[in-house]
């Protein structure tokens, strides 16, 4: 990673990329977060890759206002730094009745970090695109996250209520990029 000076400010320049698209391409290894969480496939609806998960969001009883989607995963992320940055790739009809969009993280469900987006950040019927850095999460859990043994992933959608519903909520990739710093 070079540095390159000019004046005396800082700018992140994108670099290596960490990208779990394949992840996205079939339900296997994938299970719902709960009762509130049903109807997991594939969609040929995709903005990267050549396919998403799709899941829908019930009313299943008074339990939790969230739908989404967790897997085990192994990876070992030592090298990543604070700046690098975080990014997924999201799909929903509607935002009206949406919180906002979560990716978990972590050691397991029980230890990890929570990146969100407003559903004011979001645009109906569109592909959203999450892209934070890695120092940039809402919540820890636990110990938070031991980015040398990433065995956790799941990510989906907070509704404003438990009664909500809504299908058709898809989930496409998620990557790391590094990031580069340079002077300017």
């Amino acid at each position: 990673m070079g540095v390159f000076s000019r004046d005396s400010e800082l700018v992140p320049v994108t670099g290596k990329r960490f990208d779990q698209t394949a992840l996205f391409g079939a339900t296997a290894g994938w299970t719902v977060l709960g009762l509130e969480t049903e109807s997991l496939a594939t969609s040929a609806e995709h903005i990267v890759g050549t396919t998403s998960l799709s899941f829908a969001k019930v009313d299943a009883a008074p339990i939790t206002k969230a739908a989404g989607i967790y897997r085990a995963i192994s990876w070992d992320l030592t090298g990543i730094g604070a700046k690098d940055k975080i990014l997924a790739y999201f799909h929903m009809p509607d935002v009206t009745l949406v919180d906002y969009a979560f990716l978990r993280i972590g050691t397991d469900a029980s230890h990890l970090v929570e990146y969100q987006m407003a559903d004011g950040d979001m645009d109906d019927a569109s592909w959203n695109g999450m892209e934070l850095t890695v120092d940039g999460y809402t919540s820890q859990t636990g110990n938070g996250i031991d980015w040398s043994a990433v065995k956790y992933l799941a990510v989906g959608i907070m509704f404003d209520g438990e009664a909500d519903a809504l299908a058709a909520l898809l989930w496409n990739s998620f990557s790391v990029e590094q990031a580069q710093v340079t002077r300017t």
